[in-house]
């Protein structure tokens, strides 16, 4: 199994406001993630595209957090963002 990349998507328009994330997609709907691991993780994507794997130990390192419970909760809240159209999975 191969480990998904996720990248910021170039149709999003996104501003980090007072440590909460904005994200407004094409069709004009706003999305906001005010979690800080959330907004830790959108950081890390602004920086390049990452694996699950990759940003999963960068949450380990920063969170108070275990690796499964960490890749785990990341790829429900990554597939989230896809779903939305925020984020693309490839």
């Amino acid at each position: 199994m191969t480990d998904p990349i996720y990248r910021i998507s170039t149709d999003a328009a996104w501003r980090i406001v007072d440590g909460e994330l904005f994200a407004v997609t094409p069709d004009g709907n706003l999305h906001h993630v005010d979690s800080p691991t959330g907004v830790f993780v959108w950081q890390l994507l602004n920086q390049a595209p990452a694996t699950l794997s990759a940003c999963s130990e960068a949450v380990v390192r920063e969170f108070e957090v275990d690796l499964p419970t960490a890749r785990q909760d990341l790829s429900e809240f990554l597939d989230q963002l896809v779903t939305l159209g925020v984020v693309v999975k490839g």
